[in-house]
């Protein structure tokens, strides 16, 4: 992904999308995040993809309480996780802000390190839901024609990920707004320029945010985690401006991007479970859930979701 300035005309492509503004900056995102030597482990990623159902998320009750109440998953900025490195870059302190993740394992296996770092063993939950559960949104072609303030041409409705009219009101953008293509594993490295990459070019005609590679690695130590996430990035932009308020508007978001000192759009990000994901929902309570815990957590599963599966822990007696 990179953010780019230079002037052309404004596009849209079908697997490399650009959003261009006349006489300033474009935004050019390659699908996936990835380059072209890259492909392959793409089409891999694509195939591991397709043959997982469930992804798992350890937490604690209270989560699983809003989770349950909103059906909705939080994603939160990069540099509120918990490897710091992800954050930041080699140019930059930390450009984590504006990507926005949920943090999943493949591993069905239950991992005590993990029951251990991310709730607290007697009163935490492990939740399973089938991967990519999230709701698409559709706009009407006339929603559309209100937000741009002209005539929309083409389908009646458009189909996205997310919802349009949620985003405008947020005075924000993600190229991944339309297709939802967000999931992807965490590749573990011990390579410093993966990482923590260069993101910021400077030449004499423009300023270059190289991105692609944000969010996308992790230290070998982390390995044990067998890491799934999902992540957008967002950015304060609005596309219902007019051309020449698109490109100035843009053109300061990359400068102070680059130097570190634009603000993200909004703290946090909440997807909408779709009600049949939320039905398939497995829900395993710690290996020492306390008594009174149990209670809470069988009384939230009655109230929101009572076709959630209860699974006893594997680890129950061992630990």
């Amino acid at each position: 992904m990179k953010l780019i300035q230079q002037s052309k005309q404004t596009e849209i492509y079908e697997h490399e999308k650009w959003l261009k503004v006349s006489r300033g900056s474009y935004l050019k995102v390659q699908q996936g995040g990835y380059k072209r030597q890259f492909h392959t482990k793409i089409r891999q990623n694509h195939m591991i993809i397709n043959n997982i159902d469930y992804l798992f998320h350890y937490t604690s009750i209270e989560n699983l309480a809003l989770i349950l109440k909103n059906r909705t998953i939080r994603l939160n900025p990069l540099n509120n996780m918990d490897d710091l490195q992800e954050s930041r870059s080699h140019d930059l302190h930390n450009i984590g802000r504006f990507f926005f993740a949920s943090s999943w394992t493949d591993d069905s296996t239950e991992n005590i390190p993990m029951w251990n770092m991310y709730t607290k063993i007697e009163s935490g939950v492990r939740i399973g839901l089938p991967k990519n559960p999230f709701t698409r949104h559709n706009t009407s072609r006339e929603h559309l024609s209100e937000f741009f303030k002209s005539p929309i041409s083409g389908e009646e409705s458009v189909d996205t990920f997310l919802d349009l009219a949620k985003l405008i009101k947020e005075h924000a953008y993600s190229v991944q707004a339309w297709s939802g293509d967000i999931l992807s594993p965490i590749i573990y490295t011990n390579e410093k320029e993966l990482l923590e990459p260069k993101v910021v070019s400077v030449s004499e005609e423009r300023i270059s945010l190289d991105i692609s590679n944000i969010g996308k690695y992790k230290n070998k130590y982390w390995e044990f985690q067998k890491e799934w996430r999902y992540m957008m990035m967002f950015i304060p932009f609005t596309i219902t401006d007019r051309i020449d308020e698109m490109q100035n508007n843009f053109d300061i978001i990359v400068n102070r991007m680059a130097r570190d000192i634009q603000a993200a759009p909004f703290d946090y990000y909440d997807l909408d479970i779709r009600e049949d994901a939320m039905k398939s929902m497995i829900i395993t309570p710690s290996p020492k859930i306390s008594a009174g815990n149990e209670v809470i957590l069988d009384a939230l599963v009655k109230r929101y979701n009572s076709e959630a599966v209860l699974k006893k822990s594997e680890l129950c007696g061992l630990v």
